[in-house]
């Protein structure tokens, strides 16, 4: 029996012989409405599980990833290869290769009509010790600790493969030793995305002549990440991530920065050198708002660590800001620096965060007032040179909810829009806000 058309015959063989063109045609009208039939399911965008991608369905993510952000791809692709088989990390970081589908959404983007939000490409780092799947089994947490396991995403237990690969090739300048350390803690998963970062910094700077890691300055037992010179100038730079600060586009003003302060690991790497014209630079990568109140806040602790000439914040989408006590330090590190563009990096980062938990956090610090004093710290900044390829006029519109595997990997499933109930089991409620992280 077969079905055609919605209505049944019966298949018979003329003198007990077989027609092989009509066999041909049955399988095929079959394969057909098997396809219809998935194509008529109800509207649930699910994440891709490790077990339906295959090498080339891998490949074929990260060209689409690629294509995006270099003039041509396959090279790209061909380099990441490249990369990935000169050094064991300790994990298979292709076979966790993901794709979110991101579902297009009428009105939503300030853009024509026919603008199409782009997916969300990324891999997952197991035993990052971060991540939503650790926040029932940690009891007394410091607020750091309880925003680092809250919530999934970049630079918490996702990895971009745009920066791993612009991070590949800034490692494969270096020379020598000078390549351990880096190469050591890119094969450590709790290490791995803050290695991506600090490898990261290198990057970004005009015509750079020496490039090595900072070691240890004169008296000082800590090593200094990175000393560069570009010829003119030189300085050491102490790179740093905030992994911590993802809770400031969820939080809004009642947001409070974890911590003992932006620059606590960093002031015993420093010393003053008066003889010295190197200047002393701590670097920032954060996903958080760059405003009066953190400008302030890093003002106070520079005034307390002389050592430290100015902090350089860049946002993971490459809007950077300079800070210090000296107005001129400042503009002089910017004319080191190139001027970004957008579209070298995802302008889209998903992260997963529990609505009930932000509602209870955000409850209990409205109730709070931190007053910042001002301090006599400059800000300047150094904006990109194209405009963002999109904006959302709603930056909560995906809502999703978020299962684990066994290795603690968040497997999202978005919810369409317009439904105003979702059954998925014992899952929490969870929303994803796929946004460009810009003030």
């Amino acid at each position: 029996m077969f079905i055609q058309a919605g209505r049944r015959h019966k298949w018979s063989k003329p003198d007990g012989a077989s027609n092989p063109l009509e066999s041909r045609v049955s399988i095929l009208i079959l394969i057909f409405l098997f396809l219809v039939g998935r194509i008529q399911q109800p509207c649930v965008y699910s994440f891709l599980t490790p077990k339906s991608l295959s090498m080339d369905n891998q490949d074929a993510i990260l060209l689409r990833l690629y294509r995006r952000h270099f003039p041509d791809p396959r090279p790209a692709l061909e380099r990441l290869n490249r990369h990935l088989d000169a050094i064991s990390f300790g994990f298979d970081l292709k076979a966790q290769v993901r794709e979110l589908p991101v579902p297009c959404l009428p009105n939503l983007t300030m853009c024509p009509d026919h603008f199409q939000v782009p997916s969300s490409i990324y891999y997952f780092v197991p035993n990052t010790r971060y991540g939503t799947h650790r926040s029932k089994n940690l009891q007394r947490r410091t607020e750091a600790e309880s925003y680092l396991n809250e919530y999934d995403g970049v630079g918490l237990n996702l990895g971009c493969p745009v920066r791993l690969l612009r991070a590949l090739d800034a490692l494969e300048g270096l020379q020598g030793l000078d390549r351990r350390s880096p190469i050591e803690e890119l094969c450590d998963p709790f290490k791995h995305l803050n290695a991506v970062e600090e490898l990261l910094w290198i990057t970004g700077w005009r015509e750079i002549s020496e490039c090595r890691r900072g070691g240890n300055l004169p008296g000082l037992e800590k090593n200094v990440d990175w000393f560069l010179s570009t010829g003119s100038d030189c300085l050491f730079l102490e790179a740093k991530c905030r992994p911590s600060d993802w809770p400031n586009h969820s939080d809004g003003t009642a947001f409070r920065h974890s911590g003992k302060g932006f620059l606590a690991r960093a002031v015993g790497k420093f010393r003053e050198m008066p003889k010295s014209s190197a200047l002393n630079v701590v670097g920032i990568t954060t996903t958080g708002y760059v405003t009066k109140r953190v400008v302030h806040m890093i003002g106070a602790e520079l005034e307390k660590a002389p050592q430290i000439h100015a902090v350089v914040i860049r946002h993971y989408l490459q809007q950077t800001y300079f800070i210090s006590l000296d107005e001129a330090k400042c503009h002089r590190i910017r004319n080191l620096m190139t001027i970004p563009v957008p579209n070298d990096f995802p302008s889209n980062y998903n992260f997963a965060y529990d609505r009930k938990k932000r509602d209870t956090r955000i409850q209990t610090r409205q109730k709070q007032t931190v007053q910042v004093p001002e301090s006599k710290a400059f800000c300047i900044t150094l904006s990109t040179n194209k405009p963002l390829p999109y904006l959302l006029r709603d930056a909560h519109a995906y809502r999703a909810a978020v299962l684990h595997a066994e290795s603690g990997e968040p497997i999202y499933r978005l919810i369409p829009r317009d439904a105003d109930s979702f059954d998925l089991g014992d899952c929490s409620p969870f929303r994803i806000p796929v946004r460009s992280l810009i003030e």
